[in-house]
């Protein structure tokens, strides 16, 4: 056997054990004296100590750690009990609640063409999770974005996996706007749920390259003007087969002017089908 492909000793195992453990240790004794806040009632609580306490203790005896089906984000028991999410009926294009289950679109989507290829939503864009998206991006709750991405990849796995998808990219900031926040919302969800799904993720596959007023208060005609040319797209740096099928994030979908220019610019960089995930989204009709 060569020398670097030599098995590590009883010795360094142990070692690498020790290191695992107090590293642990630390998170824990950090998320005690600084406990994780539900980002829904913003009260503080710990997901799991009892269980992060006895994996710890198993990962030090040598024992593999115990794989949960679905890990805890850090939303509290009380508000995910009565939290609302999107459920069917909803729109089949953009992901909108709508009330008639015999319909398969929004009133948006039936009367628009959308550049990208279909999208999803945890939550409808009223209550606490309104509110909590509001903290993400203005308060500087940039926790809460970690928590959103751990949820869209428990709920949504399974449909991304189904998609192929290979490459997850946040819709970005103008620099200047992103200077003042001092983070990107949706790079904060985008990186939480690439890493619980072992996908790839990139932050400089698309730039966003002018800055736009804020289009809260705009028509969808008017923000589809106000958001042409913003977005420029390079996946020379990305292998192939993982530009195939791209994965937006964000935190809102509302007429999707966003989505659709960015997709744009990443069809014409190369990408096939564009895809979108958000933390909220309006009603449809």
């Amino acid at each position: 056997m060569h020398e670097g492909h030599r098995k590590p000793s009883e010795k360094q195992n142990k070692k690498s054990r020790w290191t695992e453990f107090f590293r642990g240790l630390g998170g824990l004794l950090l998320d005690l004296v600084f406990p994780p806040v539900c980002p829904l009632c913003e009260r503080p609580w710990h997901r799991s100590l009892k269980e992060d306490l006895a994996d710890l203790h198993r990962r030090l005896q040598g024992e593999k750690p115990v794989v949960l089906k679905k890990k805890p984000s850090g939303i509290c028991p009380q508000c995910r009990a009565l939290l609302p999410v999107v459920i069917e009926p909803f729109c089949l294009k953009c992901g909108k609640p709508i009330e008639d289950d015999e319909a398969e679109y929004c009133y948006d989507c039936s009367h628009h063409h959308h550049v990208f290829e279909q999208g999803r939503a945890l939550y409808p864009h009223t209550g606490p999770a309104k509110r909590a998206v509001y903290e993400l991006k203005y308060g500087h709750r940039r926790r809460y974005g970690a928590v959103f991405g751990r949820e869209m990849a428990q709920r949504y796995g399974d449909w991304i996996k189904s998609l192929g998808i290979g490459l997850v990219l946040p819709v970005p900031l103008y620099k200047t706007r992103l200077k003042e926040r001092g983070y990107n919302q949706a790079a904060e969800i985008a990186v939480s749920l690439a890493k619980d799904l072992d996908l790839i993720y990139s932050d400089q596959a698309l730039r966003r390259v002018a800055q736009t007023k804020r289009l809260k208060k705009l028509d969808p005609m008017q923000r589809k003007l106000a958001l042409k040319g913003v977005f420029e797209a390079d996946l020379s740096k990305i292998p192939v087969p993982l530009c195939r099928n791209v994965l937006l994030v964000d935190d809102i979908y509302t007429t999707g002017s966003t989505i659709d220019e960015a997709a744009k610019v990443l069809k014409r960089a190369g990408a096939v089908h564009v895809y979108f995930l958000t933390v909220t989204i309006g009603q449809g009709m």
